[in-house]
């Protein structure tokens, strides 16, 4: 299971793989870290949308997974 600390390190690490160049181009490695970030997070919550839905009974698990999305949809929208 994915941990606080894990996830953490595993953006430490990519803060690290930073290359020169990119560096170089103003704000482009600061864009890249957010969007890996932001990618990381959707995967994270997926897997549990997805194990909530294997543990709740199929209409809660369906309820859920709609309410997360209606989430997702207004912030992806402002």
């Amino acid at each position: 299971m994915l941990t606080t600390e894990h996830i953490m390190h595993n953006i430490d690490k990519i803060k690290l793989v930073e290359s020169e160049k990119l560096s170089k181009i103003a704000g482009f490695a600061e864009l890249m870290l957010s969007q890996y970030l932001l990618e990381g997070l959707n995967e994270f919550l997926n897997f549990h949308i997805f194990l909530a839905r294997n543990i709740l009974p199929e209409t809660k698990g369906e309820e859920l997974a709609r309410e997360v999305r209606k989430m997702q949809q207004s912030v992806y929208n402002k």
